[in-house]
């Protein structure tokens, strides 16, 4: 075990995929914070969008005539 890890130590390679790995782990975190966030958030905030006010589903229309269909919230009465 300690030729090999001596042996491995000494090659290029060795230190080439360290100096990969480190540059890697530096430029990559951002994006994998963004997915993960990503992942978290999207579905919070559509499984909570019918209890944040206005953002709900709206009041179905009644219609009252067979001409223009408009729809009138029960605000304006």
């Amino acid at each position: 075990m300690r030729a090999w890890l001596r042996t491995r130590l000494r090659e290029q390679a060795t230190w080439r995929e360290v100096g990969f790995a480190a540059v890697s782990l530096a430029a990559l975190w951002v994006i994998d914070l963004g997915v993960v966030s990503l992942a978290g958030w999207l579905p919070v905030m559509l499984m909570s969008a019918p209890l944040q006010p206005g953002m709900g589903v709206s009041r179905p229309c009644r219609w009252r005539s067979p001409g223009p269909r408009r729809c009138r919230s029960r605000r304006t009465r």
